[in-house]
């Protein structure tokens, strides 16, 4: 009797096995369709991912005020370091002072207005033109110009 039941098992092998891939493709597909999935899986997209971005959002405007309290601490610290009045409460602002005269940016606007005021001589001394305002408008293009055909 044994070796009768080992040989129908025996002989029924490929059936089982035809029918386990069948259930495991049926199982799959029905999994597939009840879960909406298409690449990215429509379920997951319309359930999970528009949660997690609304979360997102609520937990930024909640908090908002947070990142505005730590921000403003992270000022006075710096403020409190810099003038050395670090614990002793809040400070007056900063006032940094930079000396324009003798910096380069002072030296090229000075030199931006002696051009401004140059006029084109002929050696009899007849004036020809000044050259300020087309220098304005040079200046004034080139920098409007600049950058925008990177």
């Amino acid at each position: 009797m044994a070796l009768g039941v080992a040989s129908g098992i025996t002989a029924g092998q490929g059936d089982a096995v035809t029918a386990m891939r069948n259930l495991v493709y049926a199982v799959n597909l029905e999994a597939k369709k009840v879960a909406d999935i298409n690449s990215p899986s429509r379920l997951f997209r319309d359930t999970v991912g528009r949660s997690i971005a609304e979360g997102v959002a609520v937990g930024i405007e909640e908090d908002t005020e947070l990142a505005v309290a730590s921000a403003r601490n992270m000022i006075t610290d710096i403020q409190q370091a810099v003038s050395g009045t670090k614990g002793q409460g809040s400070v007056p602002a900063l006032k940094i002072e930079h000396d324009v005269q003798n910096s380069l940016i002072g030296q090229m606007k000075d030199m931006i207005d002696t051009i401004k005021n140059m006029n084109i001589v002929l050696e009899s001394g007849a004036l020809v033109g000044g050259i300020g305002n087309q220098m304005d408008g040079f200046l004034g293009n080139r920098t409007g110009y600049t950058g925008r055909y990177r």
